[in-house]
């Protein structure tokens, strides 16, 4: 019998709810960060002994803390919405200081600002720099926030460039939606990171006899706005210390939100300008563009680009190593493969065989003598 109701499908129900929820969590947002004085969310700089960068953002939001430990779904949606809802603080004045150098600039139309200092006469000592800054934003507000940035020799060796969606964490990019879900009720800690990646990347900027770890740059094309939640995941799975380069979908130029491929080789061109002497190993992966912007990059500097390592993401067509897209890249599974065939390359030194107990000697002795715990 029909009855004139129509049926509403399951899926139109889980839609209007997320809706529902979604629009909640917006208005709950809102009001957290009604009447703040804002924050400076100031990323790591780096740089060689000649020249470093910073780079930063300017807000009017209450800085974002990132849990230590899982959080709740709800807790994770509204930090998610908060950092999403970016209310930039826009033409301000901002100051930076590093090693006795300061640089002036303001904010663009997203609140973001970027200087280089150049080291002038002397050279900035390699390792880690403090950095200071202060952004004036009314007559009596001036925000400060102090942060590190990372020197390198100019004539490092080698230099890794890593993507970091599916790549050293399974964030689901093959699937809109399972990554959207990801991106809005994940966090640091439920983000699992990809096997073995960590290894890897500590393997590949590693230096030779009496040279310094190579510089990692993280060169993704997710949203900026996750800078501080991609950032806790890199240091809580103990991933080799490096910039994070994150796309800004905002306005302004170089602001593209439709090519992530050209936004990666944008940055990566910058980066093989700054490091001119060094050649560089790009790590990605092949759910989305990695493979034809590390490309591009190689025709046009097919003398600095030392090798292409490509994740083979289940579940994507043509993620073999005859495909025209993968020529002469090497393609891994997870980190552990990527190592066996980055030491068969010659790109990493076969590590030493971990030394015999001595006759004689307890397995309890051994285990304390490799550096176990006491």
């Amino acid at each position: 019998m029909n009855t004139g109701r129509q049926r509403v499908s399951p899926g139109w129900r889980v839609g209007t709810r997320a809706v529902l929820v979604f629009s909640c969590a917006c208005v709950l947002a809102a009001s957290l960060d009604a009447g703040q004085r804002g924050h400076i969310q100031l990323y790591t700089g780096y740089g060689t002994t000649r020249a470093v960068i910073v780079r930063g953002r300017a807000l009017a939001n209450e800085q974002y803390t990132i849990p230590r430990d899982k959080g709740s779904r709800i807790g994770n949606l509204i930090r998610a919405v908060r950092m999403l809802d970016a209310r930039e603080l826009r033409g301000k004045d901002v100051t930076v200081h590093c090693a006795g150098q300061v640089a002036t600039c303001r904010t663009d139309e997203e609140g973001m600002f970027s200087v280089r200092l150049e080291a002038g006469g002397a050279e900035f000592p390699v390792g880690q720099l403090p950095v200071a800054v202060e952004a004036n934003i009314s007559a009596d507000i001036t925000l400060a926030a102090e942060g590190v940035a990372l020197i390198y020799p100019e004539d490092a060796r080698r230099v890794v460039v890593c993507d970091v969606d599916d790549t050293i964490a399974e964030t689901g990019m093959g699937s809109k939606l399972r990554a959207g879900m990801q991106a809005i009720f994940g966090d640091a800690v439920r983000t699992k990171p990809v096997r073995g990646m960590s290894e890897l990347l500590h393997a590949l900027a590693a230096g030779g006899e009496g040279e310094q770890p190579s510089p990692i740059f993280y060169v993704s094309g997710g949203p900026i706005n996750f800078h501080p939640r991609v950032s806790a995941f890199l240091s809580m799975h103990g991933f080799p210390e490096g910039a994070l380069m994150l796309r800004n979908f905002g306005r302004g130029p170089g602001n593209d939100p439709w090519s992530v491929e050209q936004y990666k080789m944008d940055r990566i061109e910058g980066l093989l300008g700054l490091f001119e002497k060094s050649r560089f190993l790009l790590v990605g992966d092949s759910t989305e563009k990695d493979p034809e912007a590390y490309a591009a990059l190689r025709k046009r500097h097919a003398e600095r680009i030392e090798a292409i390592l490509i994740r083979r993401v289940d579940g994507k067509a043509g993620a073999d190593a005859q495909d025209d897209r993968f020529k002469d890249m090497i393609l891994f599974d997870d980190g552990a493969d990527a190592l066996r065939s980055a030491i068969g390359a010659g790109l990493v030194r076969q590590p030493e065989p971990a030394s015999a107990a001595p006759e004689g000697a307890s397995h309890e002795e051994h285990h304390l003598q490799a550096g176990g715990p006491e």
